[in-house]
């Protein structure tokens, strides 16, 4: 995962640690999936998406971002995010 400040995160539990900010926002996404380009088990998507939440000051915020992914197709079907880039298709 790639945190707006640009650092690659790696690993489930750092990963988790970046989505917990998001989830303390108690707020509603919603992702617009623009482009998507399957090659075999593996995708790359572009998106918009919008997160509206509370702050930690408690006034609402909004964040905002145009996304890449690139996610891999396991043995069972279901599709596993293997780059998550939530500001990387600006």
């Amino acid at each position: 995962m790639v945190p707006q400040t640009g650092q690659v995160i790696v690993g489930r539990e750092a990963i988790g640690g970046v989505l917990q900010s998001f989830l303390a926002l108690r707020g509603t996404m919603k992702m617009y999936t623009v482009d998507v380009i399957e090659a075999g088990d593996v995708a790359l998507l572009r998106a918009h998406w919008r997160l509206a939440g509370t702050g930690p000051d408690g006034k609402p915020l909004e964040i905002q971002g145009h996304s890449v992914e690139v996610i891999w197709r396991q043995s069972d079907g279901n599709w596993l995010f293997v780059i998550d880039h939530p500001f990387g298709a600006g």
